[in-house]
């Protein structure tokens, strides 16, 4: 960015001097130098030791060139010791007079106040605000554990109802196992045997 230097304490003086027979004029500071506003659009101001005015017929002449940009409609006249303070007051004044004629500036600010806030805003962030409790809820309903239903007991058919009801009968035990006779071999010998022993 390019460094300005400021405007000398003479030419403020003189400036606001020429502009205290303004009424309708406002002064503001813009980039650190004085200016003239009337109806919110620029009619004169400083930059650096010369005085920048809007007047049109004096543009060509005197063409304002700031930061390798030409400025239309403005003169930029430099400011020395040979230009006395009545010069410099009809600058001011041909600059207010032709900027009164253009069409007034709305200031930013109040209109930004007055803008109204959309609804559809509102809106939406109602909905917003109800969609984490929906979200909730069908996640508790989802993790809840299902009710098992209960199953009715099936009829018995006629045959197994009938084979229930009969009483069961047991079986007969078995016949103890006779015991076998000893053979006649056996029998021989144990009738041996006991002689022997007599």
């Amino acid at each position: 960015m390019a460094t300005w230097k400021k405007s000398p304490p003479e030419l403020i003086a003189a400036f606001d001097a020429a502009l205290a027979s303004q009424p309708h004029a406002e002064r503001r500071q813009m980039f650190g130098y004085p200016c003239a506003f009337v109806n919110g659009n620029m009619a004169v101001g400083l930059h650096e030791d010369r005085v920048i005015a809007r007047v049109p017929d004096e543009a060509a002449r005197w063409p304002c060139v700031i930061l390798g940009r030409r400025m239309k409609d403005y003169a930029a006249v430099d400011f020395d010791s040979a230009m006395q303070v009545a010069a410099l007051q009809g600058w001011v004044a041909r600059a207010v007079a032709h900027t009164a004629t253009l069409p007034a500036k709305a200031a930013k600010k109040a209109a930004a106040a007055v803008k109204p806030a959309k609804p559809a805003k509102a809106a939406r962030a109602t909905k917003t605000a109800q969609t984490p409790k929906i979200a909730k809820t069908a996640k508790t309903s989802k993790s809840a554990p299902a009710t098992p239903k209960a199953r009715a007991p099936k009829a018995a058919t006629a045959p197994r109802a009938a084979k229930a009801a009969a009483p069961v009968k047991k079986a007969p035990a078995a016949p103890a196992r006779e015991r076998s006779a000893p053979s006649a071999a056996r029998a021989g010998k144990a009738a041996a045997r006991a002689k022997r022993a007599r």
